[in-house]
């Protein structure tokens, strides 16, 4: 009986072993393929994050195009409409400011050297500024034509209402730029779209050098004549400038009372008409608060010129 009793245990044993190791073996495969799964949703999920990653930067880079290739529409339009027209706009605002005018002994002229107005082209704020170049003194001509420290007092006269610094070795003789910017001229935080408005609102870096003494500051003209003469303008110039309609350069030079020597410096720095505009468009943004300045100049003796400022 002993030995019954040993043989049942044994086979019992056995028995709960084998089970044992066939829910083991069971297990094994099961975890692996829990592995596998888990495994594979990581890598999709990873797959995805990058294909939604992707799609989102191509439309931001889409989104991107679209506005740029708007602002760009916008320059174009603005420089194109604008800029060939720049004399008749200003002569029409200036015919409009003085109707019903006539003759030098009827006031004060008015007169129109910028226009400048804010509209909206397809939701996109666009600011634009028209301003007669040709109404400015041209730096690049001073510093070639003029003494170092007589141009740096004109200039520093012309700049009394502006902060901006200008760099000291404009003034100094040497090689100079074959076209001028006003990187060239200014320290770098009076590049700024305000502070350049007012450091620029009587020089110029572009024009063939002639002052329109009809459109032109007095302080422009007084700084302009006296580098030329050595003296204030002539009072007939000065009465000429507000009568309306204005007399034609032509006209006005030969009631100057000037010697033919003197003409002929009349004629190389002065004139009556204006050949040069510049169109100064500012992009506003206003989902980000930013915007951009760009500078478009047309000058009918040399050509267009366009500047992001």
């Amino acid at each position: 009986m002993p030995e019954a009793v040993d043989k049942q245990t044994n086979a019992a044993g056995f028995l709960r072993g084998q089970s044992s190791a066939s829910c083991r073996s069971d297990r094994r495969p099961q975890g692996f393929v829990l592995l596998i799964v888990v495994i594979t949703l990581a890598i999709a999920c990873i797959l995805f994050y990058q294909l939604a990653t992707l799609s989102f930067a191509k439309i931001r880079e889409v989104i991107e195009d679209e506005r740029e290739l708007r602002q760009r529409w916008t320059l174009v339009s603005f420089r194109r409409a604008m800029l060939p027209r720049a004399n008749d706009l200003q002569g029409r605002i200036e015919r409009g400011l003085n109707s019903g005018r006539s003759g030098s002994s009827s006031g004060n002229t008015q007169i129109v050297r910028a226009t400048q107005e804010v509209i909206k082209i397809n939701g996109q704020a666009v600011e634009f500024r028209v301003e007669d170049e040709s109404a400015k003194l041209k730096l690049p001509a001073l510093l070639e034509e003029r003494p170092e420290q007589e141009a740096s007092r004109i200039v520093g006269r012309l700049m009394a209402r502006s902060r901006a610094f200008v760099k000291r070795e404009i003034f100094v003789g040497g090689e100079r730029p074959s076209v001028w910017n006003w990187y060239d001229i200014f320290e770098e935080e009076a590049l700024s779209g305000r502070e350049l408005l007012r450091a620029t609102d009587a020089m110029t870096l572009w024009g063939d050098g002639r002052l329109n003494v009809m459109r032109a500051d007095q302080t422009v003209l007084d700084e302009a004549w006296r580098s030329v003469f050595g003296h204030l303008p002539p009072r007939e110039l000065i009465d000429a400038r507000q009568g309306y309609p204005r007399d034609s350069w032509k006209d006005l030079r030969e009631r100057l009372s000037l010697r033919q020597s003197q003409l002929k410096l009349a004629d190389r720095w002065f004139t009556g008409t204006s050949s040069c505009y510049s169109l100064e468009l500012r992009v506003l943004n206003s989902a980000s608060d930013a915007s951009k300045t760009w500078l478009f100049v047309r000058d009918r003796n040399v050509g267009n010129y366009g500047f992001e400022l």
